[in-house]
């Protein structure tokens, strides 16, 4: 038994730790109405939008796809979503509800199981210790689902482990507690370790609680009743996104997943001589320098806990009542900690080592460190040997050294924020910009770089640049949208630097819509040496040719320099009657509009030449030159109404092969 303070301490300390939790509440609630949501809540958030308006669980962004690749959490995150849009609009603080709602059934949860484990003091310490994790607001926030998942996660924990005895004949908790293990894992996949530590629990309690000659089948009970449990929102899940992508895009969008959840999650190695042993040490380095600890305050935080855990197991295993209820909720919370730090330690790729991805792992060990610097402190003032309660003592003092300068840290030091911060007013301002351009007009994100933000916010669909062809931004200027994340990577410089632009928004760092007129694109030769300009060019020449824009290097296996949908060489025209290029169109399956490839051809002020091919394949063309330019460089322009589809992550616009080009007789 825990030593209990008595009853008037006990209040002092409960009123202390409320104060405590409700001064970092307001911190969490001055982020959640001040900070604009991050890249990749943004994306989750718009497939809620989506559903909120009846068009199902499909993004936003050029396809509009249903389940669009890139968006991470699912289901159960996206439909409490969508009924807060449906019931408050769509905005910045309705975008943080959700989230917040999440945070609060988790720290309502928290205090639950840990009270009940041990005191309602120690409850209250685990959710100050939650709450003072570094980055909490961030990644509790802005549309992440980690929280979500782990709230599922930890309610089936709490069905299995709250009664003092299982009853092992029943089928109920099992039941349930599959069922909530099973939305852990449809909310987000990591969902799956906590999924598989529930189980584990349900098979420890089972055999520990079952009278001897029972448990083989009260065991082979629980675990069907636990499976069906499992089954039930998986069918209904499965049967929902069945519905939306049709049986043939419902095979692909799963092949898709286990693919990525493959190369993401470290399962299937990406870089075959990277071992677990180079990772860890790297991937510890990180840990500390986001947590702002030094090596062994990031090592005192993963050990501590665990180490605290395992004493508190053994002795109560091992003691004559058997395990009791405190007995199994330590047990699965070192379960879900003791799997997610190996794995995102070793197995992780570098590039996929993000706090977030262990932020479960994170929760579970506050819950053990408050258990575990509560139920230590007690036992170091029991009555006892001495050498018992000096290790109780150490234990207490370490867990408290490595958590309470987490609290400390996460107290608000000055006066809370009210203003919207400068990114969220340049999201808001964009949205407001783009929801008022002319309706017939295109708005572009750039590959991956798609502004979901100012896109949720905004009541407008963006494409795809990188999959529209220019060849069909002809007619009237188009808008590219940019965010923090565009301007940080610099991706559309390119594009800025090619086509003449206006801002529709006042210079900042954080966002911005640009007018383009794709028609007239700056000279890309102005600043070159021209004095090598030829009149015919073969792009299989050894020596290479350098006035060209728009094309990739020439590759002899294919027998041409690839072409985007708007490329440009300058050559030397000498009054002849046409112009020549021989190209190659791939099958039409191949495009992302299934269709013949056609395409203007345009020398410098004269009027485009239309082209088509009538089949795939190589084809030489000869457009007769009815404008006669002056005789020198000239700029020959082709415009193409296709690219491929390919991966939508890309930075290009691959439409067609170009052996050669020039002017002929």
């Amino acid at each position: 038994m825990i030593a209990r303070a008595p009853r008037g301490w006990t209040w002092v300390l409960s009123v202390a730790l409320l104060l405590v939790i409700g001064w970092q509440w307001l911190g969490v609630a001055s982020y959640a109405a001040t900070e604009n949501i991050e890249f990749d809540g943004g994306m989750n958030l718009e497939v809620s939008k989506s559903i909120a308006n009846g068009e199902g669980p499909r993004g936003r962004y050029h396809q509009a796809l249903f389940y669009p690749p890139a968006v991470q959490s699912k289901e159960p995150f996206f439909i409490v979503g969508a009924a807060v849009y449906k019931i408050a609009g769509v905005g910045p603080v309705q975008s943080q509800a959700t989230n917040l709602l999440f945070l609060c059934v988790l720290l309502a949860l928290i205090v639950a199981i840990v009270a009940r484990a041990t005191t309602w003091v120690a409850g209250l310490v685990a959710a100050c210790f939650v709450l003072s994790l570094p980055h909490l607001s961030q990644y509790a926030l802005n549309g992440y689902g980690e929280v979500a998942t782990m709230c599922f996660g930890l309610g089936a924990m709490m069905v299995l482990a709250w009664p003092a005895r299982l009853d092992t004949r029943g089928w109920k908790r099992p039941f349930f507690a599959g069922a909530l293990g099973a939305l852990a894992i449809a909310t987000k996949v990591v969902g799956v370790v906590q999924f598989a530590a529930i189980a584990c629990l349900l098979v420890a309690r089972v055999v520990m609680d079952a009278p001897p000659g029972q448990r083989v089948r009260d065991l082979v009970r629980a675990c069907i009743a636990f499976g069906v449990g499992a089954l039930v929102p998986v069918v209904a899940l499965e049967a929902w996104r069945l519905y939306w992508l049709g049986a043939g895009d419902y095979g692909r969008w799963w092949a898709l997943q286990f693919e990525r959840i493959g190369n993401q999650s470290g399962a299937v190695p990406r870089v075959a001589q990277v071992t677990w042993m180079d990772k860890v040490p790297r991937h510890f380095g990180t840990l500390g320098v986001e947590l702002q600890r030094r090596w062994f305050g990031t090592a005192g935080l993963l050990a501590l806990p665990l180490l605290s855990a395992a004493v508190v197991l053994a002795r109560r295993v091992l003691r004559p009542a058997g395990a009791g209820t405190r007995t199994w909720i330590t047990f699965g919370l070192t379960l879900i900690a003791a799997a997610y730090i190996p794995w995102w330690l070793g197995m992780v790729p570098d590039d996929k080592v993000w706090l977030r991805y262990l932020f479960i792992a994170l929760i579970a060990l506050a819950m053990l460190g408050a258990m575990g610097l509560i139920e230590h402190a007690c036992a170091a003032l029991r009555p006892q040997a001495v050498a018992r309660r000096v290790v109780h003592a150490a234990i207490a003092i370490g867990l408290a050294a490595v958590f309470v300068p987490f609290v400390w840290r996460s107290l608000p030091k000055e006066a809370l924020r009210t203003t919207p911060t400068e990114e969220r007013q340049a999201a808001q301002w964009a949205a407001k910009v783009v929801s008022g351009l002319p309706k017939d007009r295109l708005v572009f994100g750039w590959g991956w770089f798609s502004a979901p933000v100012v896109q949720l916010y905004s009541d407008r669909p963006f494409y795809d640049l990188t999959d529209y062809p220019i060849g069909l931004l002809q007619r009237a200027p188009a808008y590219l949208v940019a965010d923090r994340q565009a301007y940080a990577v610099g991706v559309i410089d390119p594009i800025l630097a090619r086509y003449p632009y206006r801002k529709l928004m006042r210079d900042n760092p954080y966002g911005q819509v640009y007018e383009l007129d794709f028609a007239h694109p700056n000279d890309p030769f102005a600043a070159a040496d021209q004095s090598s300009a030829q009149p015919w060019v073969d792009f299989a020449a050894p020596e290479g040719y350098p006035l060209a824009r728009g094309y990739l290097p020439y590759d002899a296996s294919v027998g041409g320099r690839m072409a985007w949908s708007d490329s440009e060489v300058l050559l030397r025209y000498g009054n002849q009657a046409d112009l020549a290029f021989a190209a190659h169109m791939a099958e039409p399956r191949w495009y992302l509009r299934k269709a013949l490839l056609r395409g203007h051809a345009i020398v410098d002020g004269c009027p485009p030449m239309p082209f088509a091919f009538e089949h795939p394949g190589w084809k030489q063309f000869y457009l007769k030159l009815d404008c006669k330019p002056r005789p020198g460089n000239v700029r020959v322009r082709l415009l193409l109404d296709n690219v491929f589809d390919l991966a939508w992550e890309k930075t290009q616009q691959n439409a067609m092969l170009v052996r050669s080009i020039g002017f002929a007789h």
